[in-house]
């Protein structure tokens, strides 16, 4: 065990660890300094907002309407030109969903 000048019954007249003790302290130890935890980077945060469940629910409903618009959008390029009428509310809804997952993804 090593021997330090510190006092147990009167600590504030201690004088601490010896010059030797403490230079060998540094040498093999360090400097008594924290070292800061490791950070995730900011993609990474950023994407693992897209896996929560309810991202996933609006980008499994946002890939539906997208699925069902290019369904529509073939049956509609097989029409006649005067029977063509093409409706966009699942295009428009898919972006939509999917700005609503980015949007909560941001903040």
């Amino acid at each position: 065990m090593e021997s330090s000048n510190i006092d147990p019954q009167t600590p504030a007249q201690s004088k601490g660890l010896s010059a030797e003790t403490a230079a060998y302290k540094l040498k093999t130890d360090g400097f008594n300094k924290l070292t800061p935890p490791p950070t995730t980077p900011a993609f990474i945060k950023f994407l693992k907002q897209f896996i929560g469940f309810f991202s996933l629910l609006l980008e499994v409903g946002a890939a539906l309407c997208f699925l069902a618009f290019f369904i529509e959008l073939f049956e509609w390029s097989s029409l006649d030109a005067g029977t063509r009428n093409l409706v966009m509310d699942n295009l428009y809804l898919g972006i939509v969903l999917f700005g609503v997952v980015f949007a909560t993804s941001v903040f």
